[in-house]
């Protein structure tokens, strides 16, 4: 950003402060007298909720403090008849960018900046600021699960478990399963003396039939989360883990774990 001492050639400065505004502040301004005047504060409800009370200028080894809407409390000065440089330096209020949709945003203001010395100059800028929120998911209320010999039904052993899947705007976003025992191979149950037995990992959504795969890998379609980050209270997706009766009688009786991990990405 530039701000140019506006006086003669042969001075060598400027004293001026600065402020922010969420709409435009104007230029300078003439009273009926023919003196200029400038405004006292600014509308900054926006900025305050974005960038909260505290924005600060930079400028060759100078600091000022900027609160939206007011002025800065400190002077700053241009040491000869040229531009000043400086750097503007926020930080978004965290939640204010959560509640943001996924996409892209412009967000603009305006920095006002008024001479302070013999020369009242007042001048604005508009400073527009891209923000890119990128989809997000988020997997919650996903259980253990805990088989046992009782509950074998037809030719295999199982049970399930339902969780929710959030994605921003209810967006698409694809899953990808994974065994601890065997990354990347075949999914696998060890005992406490590294006995293996295979299992294998179903899942759906509530738009789409069962996908059953037997290997650590992403599934081939893409699912659509709810919008919503408990879903409503309900939930919206189920993994089932399966073991064929065959292979429970291949190994000694023990208790037989894994640890798999499910993460989903957006798209």
């Amino acid at each position: 950003m530039h701000f140019r001492s506006r006086c003669r050639p042969e001075c060598v400065g400027q004293q001026y402060r600065l402020a922010l505004s969420d709409t435009y502040p104007g230029s300078k301004q003439r009273e009926n007298n023919g003196a200029y005047s400038v405004p006292g504060n600014f509308p900054a409800g926006i900025l305050r909720r974005y960038f909260g009370d505290r924005v600060e200028w930079r400028q060759n080894g100078q600091q000022a403090d900027l609160v939206p809407g007011r002025w800065s409390a400190g002077s700053l000065s241009t040491n000869t008849n040229r531009y000043a440089d400086g750097q503007l330096i926020f930080n978004f209020v965290k939640s204010e960018l959560q509640n943001l949709e996924a996409g892209s945003h412009l967000i603009s203001f305006w920095v006002a900046g008024e001479g302070i010395g013999k020369v009242r100059h007042f001048d604005s800028i508009e400073v527009r600021v891209s923000v890119e929120i990128p989809e997000t998911v988020k997997i919650s209320a996903l259980d253990d699960v805990d088989l046992y010999y009782r509950d074998l039904s037809g030719g295999w052993l199982w049970k399930e478990t339902k969780f929710c899947v959030f994605s921003s705007n209810g967006g698409w976003y694809r899953m990808e399963l994974d065994g601890q025992n065997n990354p990347g191979g075949r999914f696998q149950l060890s005992s406490s003396v590294n006995q293996r037995m295979n299992y294998r990992i179903s899942f759906k959504d509530m738009r789409s039939g069962w996908y059953s795969t037997e290997r650590g890998r992403q599934l081939p379609s893409r699912y659509q989360g709810s919008r919503y980050p408990d879903c409503g209270n309900n939930r919206n997706a189920t993994i089932r883990v399966e073991i064929y009766y065959r292979d429970l009688h291949s190994v000694p009786t023990d208790t037989y774990t894994d640890v798999l991990t499910v993460t989903v990405r957006a798209g």
